[in-house]
């Protein structure tokens, strides 16, 4: 794992340090819960003895002390101690990955078509699957309409109907063989929903009840972890620039992306009761917000991104739901098709309180890498379009 950066922040102090091993990491995690958890100390004597164990002292610049990127304002909730202490956290990501695959393919309809004859097949047998069953179950009603049902013919329909479900099921199966293989090829690993059970409860009683934090900062961790250790983001995506991810207990959700400061946010709190797996999918969704106003060729990917999204949508009228403007298409989810207000709007829209505001795009590379990590053939199989201009960025190929 990269060498990762923690900064302790409150109105009166502002320093970044960086961390030299995983030991050290992990052993001054521990003093901060520690610390903090007994508040043995106001948070400026907490931010400044930490600083001073990680620097040797003052002015020591023992640690590989890392500069001062810039402070970004606000703070965290003091629920669990924190106060107005924070930590940050932030590694470059691989690059290495990405060349291997530029040797391999020299675009993307070429990795595409590496694809496309087991794509089609399987979506053919999906479509089969389905219009079977609808064709089983439409006489299997018909059937029990009647007066007198034949019994023996809906005994054989449900035969039917089962055979046709375990159909569907081999599809699913081989779909996710894709799926994983297309992860491998991206270097991106696979990501599943979290299950809550009762020892996990337990565990998260525990750690908040003793207002102990080191298992929910162990959570945060593994979840960059995950992320930094993918080869999807080149450095010509990445620029080789610092990626500040801030962990915060201000956020309402897994996490969100501050465009004023550039910074990535992150709920530990959230992480731990979503668990690690979901957290790093929010992370890569949040990743694509990052490189759309931080990578070299930003200006570049927000036009091509807007133009994908102008060509697909121009002719809809928006949706105004869930508190969101909406133009939905056919995407592989309706909210790669969410506007938001925007200096430098795509789309000027008449909302329905009567006012007129511009709007543009931001969701069409987020929300597209998130299928790219998760659930690759079944992206491509859905919008082949949306994968090819998803991948051309990300990995860097000509579409």
């Amino acid at each position: 794992m990269p060498n990762m950066i923690i900064k302790i922040d409150n109105e009166e102090n502002d320093d970044w340090i960086k961390f030299r091993s995983r030991e050290q990491e992990l052993r001054i995690h521990d003093e901060i819960a520690r610390e903090l958890s007994q508040h043995k100390t106001t948070v400026k004597e907490f931010a400044q003895n930490i600083i001073n164990k990680l620097k040797g002292g003052p002015g020591s610049g023992n640690f590989g002390h890392a500069g001062r990127p810039g402070k970004v304002g606000g703070s965290a909730s003091s629920n669990f101690g924190w106060g107005k202490a924070r930590a940050l956290v932030a590694a470059p990501l691989k690059t290495t990955h990405v060349a291997d695959f530029n040797k391999t393919f020299k675009n993307v309809k070429e990795f595409m078509a590496l694809y496309e004859g087991d794509i089609n097949s399987i979506k053919q047998a999906q479509s089969d699957s389905d219009k079977k069953v609808r064709e089983i179950n439409k006489e299997m009603r018909a059937e029990y309409k009647k007066d007198y049902p034949d019994w023996k013919r809906i005994s054989s329909l449900r035969g039917d109907l089962k055979r046709a479900k375990l159909e569907k099921k081999e599809n699913e199966k081989k779909i996710e063989k894709l799926n994983e293989e297309m992860r491998q090829r991206f270097n991106a690993p696979g990501i599943t929903a979290p299950k809550f059970d009762d020892a996990f409860s337990a565990q998260m009683q525990g750690i908040y009840g003793s207002r102990n934090k080191s298992g929910v900062i162990e959570d945060f961790k593994e979840s960059i972890k995950e992320v930094t250790e993918s080869g999807i983001f080149g450095e010509h995506v990445t620029g080789g620039k610092l990626i500040v991810i801030q962990a915060t207990d201000n956020a309402s959700d897994a996490g969100c992306f501050r465009q004023k400061d550039s910074v990535i946010e992150q709920s530990p709190e959230q992480i731990s009761k979503l668990g690690t797996g979901w957290a790093s999918l929010t992370l890569y969704h949040e990743m694509g917000h990052w490189i759309e106003v931080n990578a070299p060729q930003a200006a570049k990917i927000k036009k091509r991104l807007e133009k994908f999204f102008v060509d697909r949508v121009k002719n809809q009228k928006p949706k105004f739901e869930y508190n969101m403007v909406l133009k939905p298409d056919a995407f592989i989810t309706p909210y790669v098709g969410r506007l938001y207000r925007s200096a430098d709007p795509v789309f000027m829209i008449d909302l329905p309180n009567g006012r007129k505001m511009g709007f543009s795009p931001e969701e069409v590379l987020s929300t597209g890498i998130e299928f790219m990590v998760t659930k690759p053939a079944y992206f491509m199989m859905k919008d082949p379009e949306h994968f090819a201009l998803t991948v051309s960025i990300m990995m860097g190929v000509p579409e």
